[in-house]
């Protein structure tokens, strides 16, 4: 019954996301399957600031770690050959070696590069989390503007630790909302 055939019939190939509803069926294991990409439909949130947190979530989402597996093939490849250049190409630095040694650099740098997008994406879930259960997305139509609105009764509660729509005291104001600095 709950099988990704079953989601795929029922899903567009473009997901929604509009509210904390959308967000905890975009993290269940079956949406990966189905979907071919993620848009931001939230009126409360500037057009600029909508198309940024999309392409923060599809690039995190759909990773593949291939950038990060074919920049330690490249570097593996580059290091292998200049030292064999330098010190003969036998014994560690054998054409054979240097075959494995790139092979194990792409395994390598494709799961450092999953994990590391996993990561990012999880911290992104967590933000949008937390703006969701605090009310934010109420109180805050322009997020991004500093001072703009008052703050909620759950802010005042929860503290400025899942405020992050203000810069804390003594960081420098770069950019603020929902994406990582």
């Amino acid at each position: 019954m709950n099988s990704p055939a079953n989601h795929r019939r029922r899903l567009p190939p473009v997901y929604e996301l509009t509210g904390p509803e959308t967000l905890a069926r975009l993290r269940s294991a079956p949406m990966k399957q189905c979907i071919r990409s993620i848009a931001v439909v939230d009126s409360r949130l500037p057009d600029d600031q909508a198309r940024a947190l999309e392409r923060q979530l599809n690039r995190w989402y759909f990773a593949c770690g291939c950038e990060q597996g074919s920049l330690a093939v490249l570097l593996t490849l580059l290091t292998s050959v200049a030292g064999g250049l330098r010190a003969g190409f036998d014994g560690a630095l054998a054409w054979w070696c240097i075959v494995g040694y790139v092979m194990v650099a792409a395994f390598v740098g494709k799961v450092l590069g999953l994990l590391y997008a996993k990561a990012r994406l999880r911290g992104l879930y967590r933000r949008l989390d937390a703006h969701y259960r605090c009310g934010q997305h109420e109180k805050r139509p322009l997020m991004g503007l500093v001072g703009g609105v008052e703050a909620s009764a759950a802010e005042a509660r929860t503290g400025p630790a899942l405020d992050f729509f203000k810069p804390s005291a003594g960081a420098r104001p770069k950019r603020e909302g929902l994406l990582p600095q």
